[in-house]
C-alpha cells in the first residue's frame, strides 16, 4: 500500500487579457457568488437588470460592501442592460422557460452570452441560438463550474492513462426540505421543467462526457423515478452506452439526481487498471484541498489459482489520494472565479475600439459542451417518458377514464330514478282519475251492467236481481287475469 501524496507542480491560473463590462439579468441568488467571482477574475458588473430598483440597488450595496469596488452599476430593465452600448458579455441566470426572449436579444444587439444549467428549455432552441451566433462571432458559455477546475482536468488525464473508462458511474443528490419542494424555482414545472435532471442531472451528464472526451452515446435508457404532485422531477436515473469512434471500445456509465436522497456529489471511474474515484464532484468546497483517489491493481497474467476461482491473481493493490493541481479550488467561489476568466479568455479585441470578438482557438468548444450535454439530457428526458414515465401517464388516463366512468354511472342511475319516480307519479295520478271517474258514475245514478243469473233467460227460475256492487265483490283467482276475461271491465 503506497502513501498519499502531493505533486509538487502547481498549476498557473489563466489571467484574462480583457476586462470586460457585465451585465445581469435579475438579482438570483446565485448572483452572491457569481458577482465576487466575476470582480477577483478582473471584470467588472456595469448594468444590472431588475424589475424591483429598490430590491437590486440594496442587492449593489451590499455587494460594495464586501468587494470595495467604486464604479456603481447603473440600474434597468432588462431591455435596458442588452441594448446599453457599454455592455460587453450579458450574465443571464434567469429561469430557463424564461430565457430564449432574452438570448435572442442578446445575439440581434451583439452580446456574448453566459447563462446557468440547463442551458436551455431544449437542444433545437439551444441549436437556434448557436447558430445564429456563430456568424456574428459571439461566445455562449453555460455556467457548469466544474468544467473550468483543474481537478476536473487532472482527473481525465489520470483515467486516460490509465487505459481509459470502461464504466463510469454518477451520483449527485441532496435532501431537500419541504419548502424547497414547494416553491423553488427548480420544481416549478413551468420555469424549469427539467427539475432534478436539469439542475444536478446536468453536473452528472457533464462528468461523463468529459470522460469520454465529449464523445455522444449511441444508446440511452433512464426512468423518472420520483417527482412532486405537480409534475416536477426529484429524482431521475439513466444509463448510457458509449464507442468511442476511434478504437470502437465499448463504455458504460449511469447517473442518479435527486431532490429527495442525502448529499453525495461522488464519481466513480472503472478503468482496465483500477478505480479513480471523488467526492465533492461539483464543487469541493468542503475538503481542506481539493483530492481524488486512485486504485491501480497488478495481476499476474494466466496465474490461475484456487484462492481465485480460476480468475487472475492480484498480487498488488496501491491507494493513493492525489490532490488538485491548484489547491484554491477549496474556496467556493474559486471554479467560478476561474469560469470568468475563461470567459475572457476566449474574447478578444483585435483592433481598439473594435467589438469584442469569440477567440476561435478557446471559445468555440464552449457552445459545444453545452450543446452536447443539453442534447444528451433531452435524450435521456425522451427516454423516460417512452418508457417508464408513460406508465404514470398511463395510471392518470385510467383513473381518468374511471372517474368518467363513475360519473356516467351515476348519471344514468339518476335518470332512470327520475324516471321510475315520474311512472310512479303517472300511475298514481291514473289511478286517481280512475277512481275520481267512477264516483262520478256512482255519483249521477248510472249502472253498471250485471250478468246474466244462471240459467239465463230460457229454463230455471228467475233469480232476484244482484246489487249494483255485487262485482265488485266478486273474488277472482290469479289465473282468470291472464285470460280473455267475461268481465265488462279490465282487472288493472
Amino acid at each position: 500500500m503506497k502513501s498519499s501524496k502531493r505533486p509538487s507542480d502547481k498549476r498557473k491560473l489563466v489571467s484574462s487579457e480583457i476586462k470586460l463590462r457585465v451585465g445581469v439579468l435579475g438579482c438570483a441568488r446565485i448572483l452572491y457568488k457569481t458577482w465576487p467571482a466575476i470582480h477577483r477574475a478582473g471584470h467588472e458588473i456595469v448594468y444590472i437588470g431588475c424589475r424591483d430598483t429598490s430590491r437590486a440597488e440594496k442587492f449593489i450595496r451590499r455587494m460594495r460592501e464586501e468587494l470595495q469596488f467604486t464604479n456603481t452599476p447603473k440600474v434597468g430593465s432588462y431591455d435596458d442592460v442588452i441594448e446599453n452600448n457599454e455592455v460587453d458579455v450579458v450574465y443571464v441566470p434567469l429561469p430557463v422557460g424564461l430565457r430564449d426572449a432574452y438570448v435572442q436579444k442578446c445575439i440581434k444587439h451583439g452580446k456574448h452570452v453566459v447563462g446557468e444549467k440547463p442551458a436551455s428549455l431544449s437542444s433545437a432552441e439551444l441549436l437556434d441560438w448557436l447558430q445564429k451566433m456563430a456568424p456574428r462571432r459571439l461566445l455562449f458559455m453555460d455556467g457548469t463550474m466544474l468544467s473550468h477546475s483543474s481537478r476536473t482536468q487532472a482527473v481525465v488525464e489520470k483515467v486516460k492513462a490509465m487505459g481509459g473508462a470502461q464504466h463510469i458511474d454518477v451520483n449527485c443528490s441532496f435532501m431537500a426540505n419541504d419548502q424547497f419542494l414547494r416553491s423553488d424555482i427548480r420544481v416549478q414545472v413551468d420555469l424549469e421543467p427539467y427539475g432534478a435532471l436539469g439542475d444536478l442531472g446536468w453536473y452528472a451528464i457533464r462528468w461523463v462526457l468529459h470522460l469520454v472526451d465529449f464523445t455522444l452515446p449511441e444508446a440511452v435508457s433512464a426512468r423518472v423515478v420520483a417527482c412532486t404532485s405537480k409534475g416536477a422531477i426529484t429524482a431521475f436515473e439513466g444509463n448510457l452506452k458509449f464507442r468511442l469512434p476511434d478504437t470502437d471500445k465499448l463504455i458504460t456509465a449511469t447517473i442518479y439526481c435527486s431532490f429527495v436522497n442525502g448529499y453525495q456529489q461522488d464519481v466513480r471511474v472503472l478503468t482496465k487498471k483500477g478505480v479513480v474515484t471523488l467526492e465533492g464532484a461539483i464543487n469541493p468546497t468542503y475538503e481542506d484541498k481539493p483530492r481524488y483517489a486512485v486504485s491501480e491493481n497488478t495481476f499476474i497474467e494466466n496465474n490461475f489459482t484456487t484462492q481465485t476461482g480460476g480468475a487472475p491473481g492480484l498480487i498488488d493493490r496501491s491507494v493513493d489520494t492525489v490532490y488538485a493541481p491548484n489547491h484554491d479550488e477549496a474556496d467556493p467561489t474559486f471554479q467560478s472565479e476561474q469560469l470568468w476568466r475563461d470567459v475572457g479568455n476566449s474574447l478578444l479585441r483585435l483592433r481598439r475600439n473594435e467589438p469584442i470578438t469569440i477567440n476561435p482557438d478557446e471559445g468555440s468548444k464552449w457552445g459545444m459542451y453545452a450543446f452536447r450535454t443539453q442534447l444528451v439530457m433531452d435524450a435521456l428526458l425522451n427516454a423516460a417518458r417512452e418508457n417508464e414515465y408513460n406508465i404514470f401517464e398511463a395510471k392518470r388516463q385510467l383513473e381518468e377514464e374511471a372517474a368518467r366512468a363513475a360519473e356516467a354511472a351515476e348519471k344514468a342511475a339518476a335518470e332512470q330514478a327520475a324516471k321510475a319516480a315520474a311512472k310512479k307519479e303517472a300511475q298514481a295520478a291514473a289511478k286517481a282519475k280512475k277512481a275520481e271517474e267512477a264516483e262520478k258514475r256512482r255519483a249521477s245514478g248510472e249502472d253498471v251492467p250485471q250478468p246474466q243469473p244462471p240459467g239465463g233467460k230460457k229454463g230455471g227460475k228467475k233469480g232476484k236481481k244482484a246489487p249494483a256492487n255485487a262485482i265488485a265483490k266478486t273474488k277472482i283467482s290469479l289465473g282468470d287475469a291472464n285470460k280473455e276475461s267475461d268481465f265488462p271491465f279490465s282487472l288493472f
